[in-house]
């Protein structure tokens, strides 16, 4: 800094009482350095003391103890790079804008020439000796180096416009890739009250863990096992699905897979099937007790029932049996075609007075219903 430059600048001084270098009383507040030299009286004899007095205004200038009162603007750096931050995330870096002047900074914009770098605040007043720490933020959307000017305008007056240089690299982190095999699922006909199980496979082809949070159904017939996975890099998971028709007809199910995948949270598997009613025998009687009434010794009574096949296929009834010797039966077996019947004759034939009973058990392939009895009774008189 010059002397030139001194004599410009403002300081605060105040001299009072008055002492034998000035002709009065000196009060001089924040007063040019220059001004205050001219406000001293200079004896010839003290010719020197213009240039000791500059000679240590300088010095307190330099030194700090003294500011102009011009505000003057510094960076602490003019590049910042922030370094790898992960597309789609944020990260910062800092710089601080200081004002080493005696007059507040007005820092009236703080702006960016790269949208995926942000600065705050955008705007600032720093007083004398003061700063203002500016944060810059970069939110990458690729991968990628990137880079920004920082400008920053202000009323320093000869440094009105500053720049810092701001970088960063955007890079992807290792993610999940989902895929499914296969998307669509057919199981044809299934019998009502029966199952039938197929499956497909959620792969993870990326280079982290697949969180697989939910499978569901939106049809009850159709179940899924496991509800939820978690498939490392590289590996696989089968999931089973069910279907268990409740009644006859086209079924269909969509089959959701909710995961981490960023761009493939959800995915869909169709399942479709046909429940229907197998041809089954189905055994029918038109009546589980008889009544023989009164049979005379040495005598016999008859009565009927009869078997009836309600269903589609042949009725087997294998054996027809009664616990009592004295109850007969005929025929003992039959094959009763769908939709057809068997008369049953049941014979009393008493050798003893007094009631008597038995009971007629009828032995069948009907799935459900593999055995039915009749009770019979009879009076020997």
């Amino acid at each position: 800094m010059s002397q030139e430059q001194i004599s410009g600048q403002t300081v605060k001084i105040k001299i009072n009482p008055p002492c034998f270098l000035t002709r009065g009383p000196v009060s001089i507040w924040s007063s040019p350095v220059s001004e205050i030299i001219r406000a001293l009286s200079f004896q010839k004899h003290l010719v020197g003391l213009k240039s000791i007095f500059l000679a240590f205004a300088f010095t307190l200038l330099s030194s700090g103890y003294i500011r102009g009162a011009a505000p003057e603007i510094s960076l602490s750096t003019t590049v910042l790079d922030i370094g790898d931050v992960a597309v789609g995330g944020s990260g910062t870096g800092t710089f601080t804008i200081t004002n080493d002047g005696g007059a507040a900074l007005q820092v009236t914009d703080i702006t960016s020439d790269n949208a995926e770098f942000s600065v705050d605040p955008t705007s600032a007043t720093i007083p004398g000796g003061q700063n203002e720490v500016i944060t810059v933020t970069f939110s990458p959307s690729a991968a990628g180096g990137q880079s920004a000017t920082i400008t920053i305008l202000s009323n320093d007056a000869d440094e009105a416009t500053l720049t810092v240089s701001v970088s960063g690299n955007g890079i992807l982190l290792p993610e999940p890739e989902i895929s499914l095999s296969p998307t669509s699922i057919s199981f044809g006909n299934v019998d009502i009250g029966s199952s039938s199980t197929e499956t497909f496979t959620i792969s993870n082809s990326g280079g982290a863990d697949l969180v697989v949070s939910s499978i569901n159904s939106d049809n009850g017939d159709f179940t899924v096992s496991p509800a939820s996975a978690t498939i490392p890099a590289g590996q696989n998971q089968v999931i089973d699905v069910t279907f268990s028709p409740g009644s006859n007809g086209f079924k269909s199910a969509t089959i959701t897979v909710t995961s981490n995948d960023s761009d493939e949270g959800t995915l869909t598997v169709s399942a479709s099937g046909n429940g229907v009613q197998t041809p089954t025998p189905e055994i029918n009687l038109s009546s589980t007790s008889i009544s023989l009434g009164d049979v005379g010794l040495g005598s016999s009574g008859t009565e009927t029932f009869t078997i009836a096949n309600q269903g589609s296929l042949p009725l087997v009834v294998s054996s027809i049996s009664s616990d009592n010797a004295e109850f007969s039966v005929d025929p003992i077996s039959a094959t009763i075609p769908g939709g057809q019947n068997q008369v049953v004759t049941v014979t009393f034939s008493p050798s003893a007075t007094g009631s008597q009973s038995a009971t007629i058990t009828i032995n069948s392939n009907d799935s459900d219903e593999g055995t039915l009895t009749v009770s019979a009774s009879g009076n020997g008189v």
